[in-house]
C-alpha cells in the first residue's frame, strides 16, 4: 500500500490510508466510520484468507458511497471473476499495482484502456490484457511510509519475541523463480532490487523513524548465497537487527552463522506439507 500511495502522490492525488487492523477496530466501528468517509475511489488490499471480510467491507462502502471500489493483492489476482461476480467490488487489479493504479485514476471513465484489471461493464465482466511488470525495481520510488500509523506499529508489534523494537517491513524483490500452483506470485518473473538500493532505504528509515530492526517480508532475500553474503556485509554496518524468509535449499550452516553475526535473529521457512507426494503435486 505504501508503493500505491506514493504512485498516487506522484499524480498529486489526495491520499488517505486507514489500517483497520492496526487499530483493532470491530466491524461495527468500521461500519460507523464508513458513513463519514468522503472519497472518489477507495482501494482495498486483501489476502485470499480475507474474502469474507472483504465482501462485507465492500457491501458497507456501497451503502453510503457511489465511488468505485478497487481491490488489489493476492485475493483478486487469483480469481478476479469470482470476486466481481460475488461482491460489490468494481475493479480487480491483477498482480502489482504501481503502474495500474495510475492508469485507473487517469482513465476511470474509460476502463477498457487500462491494462491489468478486470471490471464490470453493463452487467458483464471485462478482462483487460495484463499489465507489464516493472523490470528495474530500483527505479520505483520508496514507499510512502509517512502515510502509515508507524507509532501504532512500533508500540504494539514486537520483533520475534524481542519487545520494544522499532521495526519496519520492506521488500527486496518481486516475483518468484518457483512455480508453486497455490501461489499468486508464480506468474510474475523474478526481479531483484540492488543491495545498495535496499541499504539506502534502510538508512532513510533509520533517519526518519529511528528504526532499530527490519523484517524483509518477501520470499527471495536468500535466493542465492552471493546476494545473501553481500546483504550481510552491508547491513552489518547499520547496526540493526533483521529477519527474513527463505527456503531450506538455498542456505547452509555457514551462511546462517554469518547472517547471525550481522544481526539476523529470525529466518522463516514455508514448510507447506510433510508429505513428499503433496509437495511434488504443488
Amino acid at each position: 500500500m505504501g508503493y500505491i500511495a506514493q504512485a498516487l502522490y506522484d499524480m498529486d492525488c489526495d491520499v488517505k490510508l486507514w489500517d483497520i487492523h492496526a487499530y483493532g477496530h470491530s466491524q461495527n466501528d468500521v461500519a460507523q466510520a464508513i458513513k463519514h468517509l468522503d472519497f472518489d475511489l477507495v482501494g482495498v488490499s486483501a489476502f485470499s484468507t480475507q474474502y469474507a471480510y472483504t465482501k462485507w467491507l465492500a457491501r458497507e462502502l456501497k451503502k453510503h458511497h457511489p465511488g468505485k471500489i478497487i481491490l488489489g493483492g493476492a485475493l483478486p489476482t487469483f480469481n478476479p471473476s469470482l470476486i466481481l461476480e460475488r461482491t460489490d467490488i468494481d475493479i480487480c487489479v491483477i498482480g502489482e499495482g504501481d503502474t495500474t493504479i495510475k492508469s485507473v485514476v487517469r482513465d476511470i471513465d474509460h476502463l477498457e484502456r487500462v491494462r491489468g484489471i478486470y471490471f464490470r461493464k453493463d452487467g458483464e465482466i471485462v478482462a483487460n490484457p495484463p499489465q507489464d511488470y516493472i523490470k528495474d525495481l530500483d527505479s520505483i520510488p520508496f514507499p510512502s511510509y509517512d502515510i502509515f500509523p508507524t507509532d501504532v506499529y512500533f508500540k504494539h508489534i514486537g520483533f520475534f519475541g524481542i519487545p520494544a523494537r522499532r521495526t519496519i517491513n520492506l521488500v527486496t524483490s518481486r516475483g518468484c523463480p518457483y512455480h508453486c500452483n497455490f501461489c499468486s506470485r508464480t506468474f510474475t518473473g523474478v526481479r531483484l532490487r540492488s543491495i545498495d538500493n535496499i541499504i539506502e532505504e534502510i538508512r532513510l528509515l533509520k533517519e526518519r523513524f529511528h528504526i532499530d530492526s527490519v523484517f524483509f517480508c518477501d520470499e527471495l532475500v536468500l535466493i542465492n548465497q552471493k546476494r545473501a553474503y553481500e546483504l550481510c556485509d552491508k547491513i552489518r554496518k547499520l547496526g540493526i537487527l533483521w529477519g527474513c524468509q527463505g527456503r531450506v535449499n538455498t542456505v547452509d550452516l555457514d551462511l546462517l552463522k554469518y547472517m547471525k553475526s550481522t544481526g539476523c535473529v529470525y529466518v522463516g521457512y514455508g514448510i507447506e506439507s510433510g508429505s513428499q507426494k503433496i509437495l511434488d503435486s504443488m
